[in-house]
């Protein structure tokens, strides 16, 4: 019998054949015009991935520089942006460890003895020292999920801005072409542990000091409008910009952040003031109230910004999704 990759162990670990998952691919070299690397996302069902001409098309994908990851959460067919309003259904929790990664592991693995915590669905390694943690669930919203993942991350150091839940992952039996690994380490499955029944939130009896964000806002009356909001929060979240929960503007959306990205030049000293939102054309904005910045706006200037901090190209179109012809598409 032929040894099955890593790549389909572990898709087919996390995922069911029902599900269409987002495969996100960012390449290694090749760069757009701004310098965020060339990123593409493919909603597949995972047939298409762990099949033989599949895994051998992921192959054929890293061997040309790309970095191949997959979110993880399933998409509703037909969705074109990993946005969380295409989220189908909440499947996993995890943990990106990205510092002290052999100590934070084991401290994990010190706390599954204890019952504090379930056994990991399943461990990869990323790179050397560097681990990714998924543990299969059910039951749990997008806002339950996101508040475990940040309490996870509080207990066991992990990387906080990996916790949302529409997440891309690598995907181990590729390699990982970041530029600072001269020998492009293989992503590897190191632990695998599959239960009879998925997890729910009470296996896990770490403090949760984060609570779920079950404000309720609003839904834009046009689908168009909602669609950007979607995708403007999306983006924030990439570029890791805090802000407060979207709410009415006059006719308009409004993000307000936390703080300016050119707040070290306000005149008076404060930091904030900025906002971002969608008007009721569907098109994004940013303003801020500070002279410094009254000739900023959202083209020239904070596009590129939230694009430069998620390292990647955003998508901001909001036409609707074109019906699927003979199949959901390859990878």
């Amino acid at each position: 019998m032929t040894e099955q990759h890593p790549a389909a162990i572990y898709l087919t670990t996390l995922f069911s054949g029902r599900d269409i998952v987002c495969l996100c691919f960012i390449h290694g070299v090749k760069t757009y015009a701004a310098g965020n690397a060339v990123t593409e996302n493919r909603f597949v069902p995972p047939a298409d991935v762990v099949s033989p001409k599949g895994v051998a098309r992921l192959i054929k994908r890293n061997e040309d520089g790309w970095n191949c990851f997959v979110s993880m959460a399933p998409f509703k067919r037909g969705s074109e942006t990993r946005t969380k309003g295409n989220i189908a259904e909440i499947r996993h929790a995890f943990l990106d460890i990205d510092e002290d990664g052999d100590e934070r592991l084991a401290d994990v693995r010190a706390a599954v003895a204890k019952g504090e915590m379930p056994h990991p669905t399943i461990v990869v390694q990323s790179s050397p020292h560097k681990f990714q943690i998924v543990w299969n669930v059910e039951g749990l919203t997008v806002a339950q999920v996101e508040a475990l993942n940040e309490n996870v991350v509080l207990r066991f150091k992990g990387d906080p801005a990996s916790t949302d839940a529409g997440r891309v992952l690598r995907i181990p039996g590729l390699r990982n072409l970041k530029s600072k690994y001269a020998d492009k380490p293989l992503a590897q499955i190191v632990a695998r542990h599959v239960a009879f029944l998925p997890l729910t939130i009470e296996d896990f009896c770490i403090p949760q000091s984060v609570l779920p964000d079950t404000t309720v806002h609003v839904a834009a009356a046009s689908e168009e409008v909602q669609a950007m909001i979607e995708l403007l929060k999306a983006a924030l979240d990439a570029a890791r910009v805090v802000h407060q929960a979207v709410q009415p503007w006059a006719d308009a959306f409004k993000f307000v952040l936390d703080v300016c990205p050119w707040g070290e030049s306000h005149a008076n000293g404060l930091k904030g003031d900025a906002m971002c939102g969608v008007m009721p054309s569907a098109k994004p904005f940013f303003k801020c109230l500070h002279k410094t910045c009254a000739e900023r706006n959202w083209t020239k200037d904070f596009r590129p910004y939230l694009e430069a901090q998620a390292g990647r190209k955003l998508k901001f179109g909001t036409k609707p999704a074109k019906k699927a012809k003979a199949k959901n598409g390859g990878v």
